[in-house]
């Protein structure tokens, strides 16, 4: 069975349900209507870097882009929990 996290967008204050395997974090927050900065859209300028507050996600590819632990390029990972971002 296909694993379904909420993430919870907390500036904006919005909930919304993530299907494991539905893309990633970037597309689902467009899909969604959640603005995330983006540029190059493959881990390497930071743009899309938002703080993690509580949850797990996986990198399709390894970040180039340096990050603290509780950042995450939303253009390169998929959620892998629940997760609350800010």
């Amino acid at each position: 069975s296909t694993a379904t996290y909420k993430i919870h967008f907390v500036e904006s204050d919005r909930m919304t349900r993530y299907t494991e395997g539905a893309g990633t974090l970037l597309s689902h927050a467009k899909a969604n209507a959640i603005d995330i900065p983006r540029g190059c859209e493959s881990g390497h300028c930071g743009s899309c870097l938002v703080r993690l507050r509580k949850g797990n996600v996986h990198y399709r590819c390894e970040p180039s882009f340096p990050k603290a632990d509780n950042e995450v390029l939303a253009c390169i990972c998929e959620p892998s929990s629940d997760l609350e971002l800010i």
